[in-house]
């Protein structure tokens, strides 16, 4: 047992963090971070087109960080991508060229490294050792296996549920929302809802509810609360009775509709870019908001009550009064845009791209 305790270690431990420590370091040098010079690497190693589904799995990603992590390899000018002639729906990726040369030749001291180790080795020894590396690698990934299909440990403080597989859901939260975080949950997760005191989330005609949200106080040391949603689901979200302190990044989380009702302060919002036209509205004064879309989102605003300190893209207003009704130049003859809707006034508001 001592023997295989020290392998263990050496192999899971100590190999496995050099081989991360030397990923990172050219990361560090190229001003990439270590997902992404994993990426680069699996595309290094297949010598050849990969799916962007495939990088997924092999990266256990979900689709939407994937993607941004091709978009980011994309703008540095590593990765090429295409869509398959052969199916439209895939996305092929393939290192830019001059970058396999580039790579080879960072990757060259991690090679000669297992060449010294291995220097000396009868072909017999190397063969036992290959096999003895492989068989845990299967007995790994089936245990891996085996506990995805367990339920994953929960704390005293949280509430999880698992994804079953519906596409469009609704949830709302009642009672207030205070000092929270909203964004994507990690598959296989539907939700997950973490707050002071153990949320209660229900099924009600449909819908899943959370009865009021609240976190600590940061100043005093205090945690957020934390609302996650699955990013495969497209959300009609409702927060009722007042909403204060929430920051939300729904960037990767597809909304179908969004509701802040009774109250609204403090609230930062990265959204989507919307299928079809999304409604999001507020109700009952709000201050200190701001709403970010994707560049070129087209958007509409209806703003009742006045407004103090108004941000729409470049344009900045101070007071406005009564009624206002503004939307971008493109948004009525778009398909895929926000219809934005204030009503009980506001103290700066910014609608940024």
């Amino acid at each position: 047992m001592a023997f295989l305790d020290g392998l263990t270690s050496v192999l899971s431990q100590e190999l496995v963090g050099q081989l991360q420590s030397f990923l990172e370091a050219l990361g560090h040098r190229w001003k990439l971070g270590l997902t992404d010079v994993r990426c680069l690497e699996l595309l290094f190693r297949s010598e050849g087109e990969v799916t962007a589904g495939a990088l997924a799995d092999g990266l256990r990603l979900s689709s939407g960080a994937v993607t941004q992590t091709l978009d980011r390899l994309e703008k540095a000018g590593w990765i090429a991508r295409a869509k398959s002639e052969q199916d439209r729906r895939q996305v092929l990726v393939t290192l830019a060229p001059g970058r396999r040369a580039q790579l080879a030749e960072a990757l060259e001291p991690m090679q000669q490294a297992f060449g010294r180790a291995a220097a000396g080795a009868t072909l017999e020894e190397l063969e036992r050792l290959r096999l003895l590396a492989t068989d845990m690698v299967t007995h790994l990934r089936a245990e891996v296996e085996r506990m995805k299909g367990q339920d994953p440990q929960e704390d005293e403080r949280e509430v999880r549920l698992r994804f079953s597989g519906r596409r469009a859901m609704g949830l709302e939260v009642r009672g207030g929302a205070a000092h929270f975080e909203l964004g994507p949950a990690a598959e296989p997760l539907l939700v997950r809802a973490r707050a002071k005191n153990r949320p209660r989330v229900k099924e009600d005609d449909g819908r899943l509810v959370v009865d009021h949200l609240a976190g600590g106080f940061r100043i005093f040391g205090g945690e957020p609360a934390r609302l996650e949603l699955s990013s495969l689901v497209t959300w009609d979200l409702k927060l009722k009775g007042g909403v204060s302190g929430m920051s939300a990044d729904l960037s990767l989380v597809p909304l179908s509709g969004l509701e802040l009702k009774g109250g609204v302060s403090d609230v930062k919002v990265a959204l989507p870019a919307p299928k079809g036209t999304v409604p999001l509205r507020l109700s009952g004064g709000a201050a200190n908001i701001r709403f970010t879309r994707p560049a070129g989102t087209p958007v509409r605003l209806h703003l009742r009550g006045g407004a103090n300190g108004l941000t729409l893209d470049l344009l900045e207003m101070g007071s406005v009064g009564g009624e206002l009704k503004w939307q971008t130049p493109d948004f009525a003859a778009a398909v895929d845009r926000y219809d934005v809707e204030l009503s009980g006034g506001a103290h700066h508001l910014a609608l940024l791209s």
